[in-house]
């Protein structure tokens, strides 16, 4: 509708023209401008793409759980909008954000979902939320977000500062090429799991790609609720976080899946053993990484399914105690590994 500029349809603030529609899509509308006075009561879903012009004025939708903005002009992400039942919130490809605006965020206090993508321009993440990271003190927010998705935000430079909402589970960062640290507050400082600290974070899934310039983890140990790590293509990164290992007996750690490939700065592995939780470790084009040994491994381990190692020029002939189904595995892997020398 490449002509289509003002949409009036004079909803008043308790009835609506459209009080059942449930989805609504604007797609390629590059005139619309502005979207006056409409009272949705029943709308669930929205999406808007590729409509550069266009602005919200007065938008209600209670019920509106789940929105997408692709490809718009940033005023779209401001005040004058209802989102107060939003659980699920995507933006990507708006060029000129540069942060979220308060009087947008403020009432999104029952999101679960946050994903960005392809905004260039963005720069800064104290804008989320409120209360979304907790404090230092520990004192308890009312956030809820369970997953957040950052990806091609090449002016990023830092997450906010504070402990992450103790209801994230999954953190997903790709192609930032500029993020230098991630939050402090996802790690555990102390060296002893204690209640306290483990309600710090309860993330169980955190994959990093393609952020060139991340040196390292903040200080401290990933969280012991954490399964699933996947590092990959972060050229700098020189050190792995502590929480991967389990090296006594206060560290209980439940990692079932590492995966670390185009890594070039690593050098070593921290101290201590791969968690007995392990069933999956892939190793990839490192090749400056310490060798693994028999003493990594725990013999009672009986998840271990599987063991992927290429290109990894340190590693060494090794024996290891593996189960019957296992030796196989590793017989491939030796001979992948001769073969890329």
């Amino acid at each position: 509708m490449s002509g289509w500029e003002y949409w009036e349809d004079w909803s008043s603030p308790t009835k609506s023209l459209f009080p059942c529609l449930r989805e609504l899509t604007i797609l390629s509308c590059p005139k619309l401008i502005k979207k006056l006075l409409t009272y949705l009561p029943s709308l669930t879903k929205l999406f808007v793409g590729n409509c550069r012009k266009l602005e919200f004025t007065l938008l209600r939708l209670p019920s509106l759980k789940k929105l997408t903005v692709d490809e718009c002009n940033e005023t779209v992400l401001r005040s004058g909008i209802e989102l107060t039942s939003l659980t699920e919130l995507t933006v990507s490809g708006i060029l000129e954000l540069i942060k979220l605006q308060q009087g947008f965020m403020r009432s999104l206090g029952g999101l679960q979902a946050l994903k960005f993508s392809e905004c260039e321009e963005l720069t800064c993440l104290k804008c989320l939320p409120d209360g979304m990271m907790r404090n230092s003190n520990g004192s308890s927010n009312s956030c809820v977000l369970e997953s957040l998705e950052i990806t091609e935000c090449s002016s990023l430079i830092c997450l906010p500062k504070g402990q992450l909402p103790t209801t994230l589970k999954k953190l997903i960062i790709g192609e930032c090429e500029n993020l230098k640290s991630l939050p402090e507050g996802m790690m555990h400082c102390n060296s002893i799991a204690t209640t306290s600290t483990m309600d710090m974070c309860a993330l169980e899934y955190l994959s990093l790609n393609m952020c060139p310039s991340l040196i390292g983890f903040p200080r401290g140990r990933l969280p012991i609720t954490l399964k699933e790590l996947y590092i990959s293509n972060c050229e700098k990164l020189e050190s792995l976080p502590e929480g991967i290992m389990h090296y006594d007996s206060t560290n209980v750690v439940a990692l079932r899946s590492l995966a670390i490939s185009h890594c070039s700065s690593l050098i070593s592995f921290p101290r201590g053993k791969f968690p007995s939780t392990l069933e999956g470790l892939n190793i990839w084009d490192c090749e400056h990484l310490e060798s693994i040994s028999e003493e990594m491994f725990h013999s009672t381990n009986n998840s271990f399914q599987s063991l992927s190692i290429a290109r990894y020029p340190n590693l060494r002939a090794y024996q290891i105690a593996f189960t019957t189904s296992q030796i196989y595995i590793l017989q491939i892997i030796k001979i992948w590994n001769y073969c890329l020398r």
